[in-house]
């Protein structure tokens, strides 16, 4: 009872509402990378399909945890957009966790699309409505053997490209003129995490600023 008290004394002050405003967000970003760096760091078997399903609700539950706080402060226009921004660009840290390790141990392979299938893919959101999202496998024809197929959301048209994949397997292949540089991708994420870090201590300490 008496720490219970103590707790929510502290809360009010000036660095416990700090920390209460500010604190899911570091603490969001490390959640979701745990998943990214096991996949890419860890044993092997971290990086297999049943860790996969392991890893959504570890990665959007941390996500949402980091993000939901945007909606204690006004206006409403604002919170929601800094919690849709909040919440995708946590994401740019584990994209950027598997930039690094693609280009620590990934290769480039020339290869040949041979031919390219259209796949869709339903996904309906639990409110009645259905989003359907189109993937193209591509079957390929590489230099080196251990790259076969490639599946995007855009289509490419026949011909050759050059492929970056992991030797190890652990991440999926991509083209490899669409890879980012990590560092833009860390920028990013610290970036919106600076500007979701403001609108917060705004709302904390000057309420009239966002009125």
């Amino acid at each position: 009872m008496l720490e219970s008290t103590f707790m929510s004394g502290w809360l009010k002050t000036i660095p416990g509402r700090v920390v209460s405003a500010v604190g899911p967000l570091p603490a969001g970003a490390v959640l979701v990378c745990v998943p990214a760096v096991l996949v890419n760091y860890g044993p092997m078997p971290f990086a297999s399909d049943w860790f996969g399903i392991l890893y959504f609700p570890l990665r959007y539950g941390a996500a949402l945890f980091a993000a939901f706080l945007s909606f204690k402060y006004r206006p409403p226009f604002l919170n929601l957009v800094m919690f849709c921004a909040t919440f995708l660009g946590l994401f740019a840290f584990p994209a950027a966790i598997e930039g690094a390790a693609l280009r620590e141990r990934g290769r480039v392979t020339a290869c040949e699309i041979v031919a390219v299938r259209e796949r869709n893919q339903v996904n309906p959101d639990g409110n009645g409505n259905i989003d359907v999202t189109t993937h193209y496998d591509h079957t390929l024809r590489c230099a080196d053997p251990r790259v076969t197929a490639l599946t995007t959301t855009i289509s490419a048209s026949r011909g050759h490209r050059d492929v970056l994949f992991d030797p190890t397997g652990r991440t999926d292949p991509r083209w490899a003129s669409d890879s980012i540089d990590p560092a833009l991708l860390l920028w990013i994420g610290a970036g919106v995490l600076v500007a979701s870090a403001a609108h917060r201590l705004a709302g904390e300490f000057i309420p009239e600023a966002v009125q």
